[in-house]
């Protein structure tokens, strides 16, 4: 596929992906979702150190994902999902942080608010969750997500199949 094609399918410019490809640009989680669909593959293979599959992940041990533009950090819970039927991790969004745009993929999300607060978009419609709610929808509904509270939030997130 070539920078043309893939900007074309994921509606940004060739000269964007080539920023992309040669690090000098930081794409929002929205951008870098649809780019990894469009490969066919999923945001944590870009960050995935090894393919072996354990049974218990230590916490020292956890894959890390840190997204500039998007203010979010994301400790991969299971190694090697592209295996698995479903990957879990813990997003860390900070105050104003979020997917900065939408996107929709195959499967369904779960998520529980371990800490703050997260405002989610799905399908249009907005709802505010607070320490101690949870959410699941379908992903193929068009949604987003961002973190409006002046703290950091810490989001238990899972998804069938592994997308992200």
């Amino acid at each position: 596929m070539t920078q043309r094609d893939l900007a074309a399918r994921v509606g940004c410019t060739p000269a964007y992906i080539s920023l992309l490809e040669n690090n000098k640009v930081d794409p929002s989680l929205s951008m870098l979702k649809k780019i990894t669909s469009c490969l066919d593959i999923t945001i944590v293979d870009f960050f995935r150190k090894g393919t072996e599959e354990k049974i218990v992940v230590h916490k020292e041990e956890r894959e890390i994902a840190s997204f500039t533009k998007s203010k979010t950090t994301i400790e991969m819970l299971v190694t090697n999902p592209r295996v698995r039927k479903m990957d879990a991790r813990l997003a860390t969004i900070h105050p104003s942080g979020g997917s900065r745009g939408t996107y929709r993929h195959e499967g369904e999300e779960f998520g529980f608010i371990l800490e703050g607060e997260l405002e989610l978009f799905c399908n249009g419609k907005k709802m505010l969750l607070k320490e101690g709610d949870s959410f699941y929808f379908r992903s193929t509904l068009e949604h987003r997500f961002r973190n409006p509270g002046k703290n950091k939030c810490v989001v238990l997130w899972v998804n069938h199949p592994p997308s992200f």
